[in-house]
Formats: structure tokens, sequence, C-alpha cells
């Protein structure tokens, strides 16, 4: 899917990511509890569970990731890069609650903002080529 028309279907405001990696050139976030799905029958957004959100990047792997994808920690207003691998290892351990997210079709990006633990977290992620929202059930 384009990322233009990601937030004519799809939302990812309140939702839950529990699992993050890389495999195949592919950022994938693993949404267990759902994301929101818009629903032309009712005019709304209703909540679809176990959606795994493939992110595809040319040439991503997790030792260079650095270059698509950025990770802000905030902590009493003190902004912190931090790396992908300590990202994965917070979400292993309290969740990442997303509350805005943000798509950029001129710079192919998105941004999510949110909450791991007691830590605000921006993850920004660049030159995406598409995004494939998979239901696993």
């Amino acid at each position: 899917m384009n990322i233009e028309k990601i937030n004519e279907k799809y939302c990812l405001h309140d939702c839950v990511i529990n699992k993050i990696g890389i495999k195949d050139s592919a950022l994938i976030l693993y949404a267990d509890k759902g994301i929101y799905e818009f629903d032309v029958n009712i005019g709304t957004h209703k909540i679809r569970e176990n959606c795994d959100i493939l992110i595809k990047i040319d040439n991503l792997n997790e030792k260079e990731s650095y270059e698509h994808i950025s990770i802000y920690l905030f902590k009493k207003n003190v902004r912190k890069d931090i790396s992908f691998k300590k990202f994965c290892e917070m979400i292993k351990k309290d969740n990442f609650k997303i509350y805005l997210d943000f798509y950029s079709s001129f710079a192919q990006g998105l941004l999510l903002k949110g909450y791991c633990n007691k830590y605000e977290i921006e993850l920004l992620i660049t030159e995406v080529n598409d995004i494939q929202f998979i239901f696993t059930k």
C-alpha cells in the first residue's frame, strides 16, 4: 500500500506494538491486539486484531538500520538517540503504545509517537517503498 493511502484505511492511534524486527528488507511491527481499520459500512474505524505491519525499505538490515530508522527516547525533556537493538529490548519488556501516527508522502516516511514503559518514544522511518498490513487471524 502506498504511504499516502494508509490513513484512509488504517490508523495506529492507541495501538500497541508488542514486538518489532527486521526481515527481508522489511521492518515488521507486530500488533497482536490489533490496529484500527476503516469500515465503509458503518463509516468509522473498528479494531482488527493480530496485525503484522510490513514496512518495506530497499536494502534494510539490522546492522545498518540507522540509515532509515531513527529512534528517540525522551526523559525529563532530554532527547536521546537509541539503537534499534535497544528499542527491540525495550519492547520485549514493555510494549510500545502509540498515541500519534504521521505519514509523509513527500518524504516517503512515517513518524510514530508513543510510550514504552515511562519513556516517550519517537520512531521515525524514512524511504519507505511499501507498507503491507497482514492479519493473521
